[in-house]
């Protein structure tokens, strides 16, 4: 049986031996490209070694692409119009010239894969109903049979149209009962011709169902840029399943659709199975969506399944467990404005959450009391915190919020000055307030913003927050940092 791979012949090089002691999986973009990009990330979700990866390209051709059915292409002219051809025959039969019947319709059902035009489904098997008859006329058994055979598999419900007694019958039923009990294939057929018929019948374009089909011949027309042609199939007995593919423009929208229905699926398992198989590869992997966190199916052990790989970046697989951030910008805290530099940490406990972890100094001119000022040098406050943070994740942009809850340490300095000045304002309850106030003050913020991670493990953060604890409080800054290890989120 001749298999209709075609330039599938052209792919299999691309995807021949390797001399490798474990069979990589071949990679390859939804267009047929090779992919060169995050293969270790890839290689973790399809969990296989990133050197068992191994970009290929995928190649198109002309006509089909049949898996397992024998093919065979029109290389000829179209023969005499079938309807002309039986109305032929039939005058023939009828003038009892049974060889001459037999000859004219052989000849137009042979070149029907030729035709200009699909076949009428009625007009071809009231053509092989008469061939049959024809030959068993003639004491050709095995012509009548191929006939009987190709009647029932192209239309298994038929009826022989022969009057009952006439003998044509025996024969008849005795092929009836031997195609009948081969069982019926599931057959995918995916394309994007101009229209596409099998046996006459059309088949729509980009079809998500599958076709049963009794075993035996088939003919497969189709048209293309306005022209049509065809081919003969043999779907042997005992194949359970098979599947036809445009090899000229359909392919690439059934790599990029994946297996999202029925037809789809069966129709990759058999292709890229046979991909696989001829080439010596465990499977054939399909990148749908590349970037930063790839997606896509592999066809492993005739079997499709989907993957989805974590988000790296460009070098693949980017870290992102821990990270850690250093930077400054502008605080006001009780009253004041201050230069704020900061460190914060957070750590991944389960999907978006983290522990988030705080150290920040102030830094700023004698503290400002309302109308009056004090001399002196800068304040220095400094303050911790801690708590969780939430980063429901992202690519490029990563947003986050934050709620922490720490203290302020409340320099000497500040708490002098404070108390020199309401000496001399003579305000006594400012002075309780001062002379009170403990040198560990109690905070608390509520912050979000962005990290931005252009590459690898760089972020860059943009913040800003609001609290409470020593006053009012609100601050907003920049901040570069790290990520290091491996979590479940960006």
């Amino acid at each position: 049986m001749i298999r209709a791979l075609m330039s599938l012949a052209a792919a299999a090089v691309a995807l021949g031996p390797t001399s490798a002691p474990a069979s990589p999986i071949a990679i390859t973009h939804a267009d047929g490209t090779p992919v060169r990009e995050g293969l270790p990330a890839i290689a973790a979700a399809l969990e296989v070694e990133p050197d068992l990866m191994e970009p290929v390209s995928l190649l198109g051709g002309r006509g089909w692409y049949a898996l397992p059915l024998g093919y065979a292409w029109c290389e000829g002219e179209a023969g005499q119009d079938l309807a002309a051809a039986t109305a032929t025959a039939r005058m023939k039969l009828e003038a009892l010239q049974s060889a001459d019947a037999m000859e004219v319709l052989e000849a137009a059902i042979g070149a029907l894969h030729c035709a200009a035009f699909p076949v009428d489904p009625a007009a071809l098997t009231t053509a092989l109903d008469l061939l049959g008859q024809a030959a068993q006329d003639e004491a050709d058994t095995a012509a009548a049979t191929a006939a009987y055979r190709q009647l029932l598999a192209t239309d298994p419900a038929h009826r022989l149209a022969s009057p009952a007694g006439t003998g044509y019958e025996v024969l008849w039923e005795e092929v009836r009962l031997e195609v009948l009990g081969l069982g019926a294939a599931t057959v995918a057929v995916q394309h994007r011709f101009e229209a596409a018929w099998i046996d006459g019948a059309p088949v729509e374009a980009g079809w998500g169902g599958t076709l049963n089909l009794v075993p035996g011949r088939h003919l497969l027309q189709w048209s293309s840029e306005g022209r049509t042609t065809g081919a003969w199939l043999e779907l042997e007995a005992g194949t359970t399943t098979a599947a036809l593919i445009d090899a000229e423009t359909g392919w690439k929208d059934l790599l990029a659709e994946g297996p999202v229905d029925p037809g789809r699926k069966l129709a990759l398992e058999l292709w890229l199975g046979e991909l696989a198989a001829v080439g010596g590869r465990a499977g054939v992997a399909v990148v749908q969506e590349p970037g930063r966190r790839p997606t896509g199916y592999v066809v492993r052990d005739g079997k499709a399944s989907t993957w989805e790989a974590e988000a790296r970046g460009p070098a693949g697989g980017g870290p992102r467990r821990l990270r850690i951030a250093l930077g400054g910008g502008w605080m006001h805290v009780g009253g004041a404005h201050y230069g704020d530099f900061g460190l914060a940490a957070d750590l991944q406990l389960v999907g978006p959450l983290h522990l988030h972890v705080e150290g920040d100094v102030g830094l700023s001119q004698p503290i400002e009391f309302p109308d009056h000022g004090l001399d002196g040098s800068f304040t220095v406050l400094p303050g911790f915190g801690a708590g969780v943070s939430m980063r429901p994740g992202g690519d490029v942009v990563q947003p986050f919020a934050a709620l922490s809850f720490g203290v302020w340490i409340v320099p000497a300095t500040y708490t002098d000055k404070a108390r020199e000045a309401v000496s001399q304002l003579g305000d006594v309850e400012s002075r309780a307030a001062v002379e009170s106030r403990s040198p560990v003050t109690f905070r608390a913020f509520l912050d979000g913003g962005v990290d931005l991670a252009p590459t690898g493990p760089l972020i860059v953060r943009l913040s800003g927050g609001i609290g409470y604890g020593f006053g009012f409080q609100a601050r907003a800054g920049a901040a570069v940092g790290l990520r290091f290890g491996k979590g479940g989120t960006p």
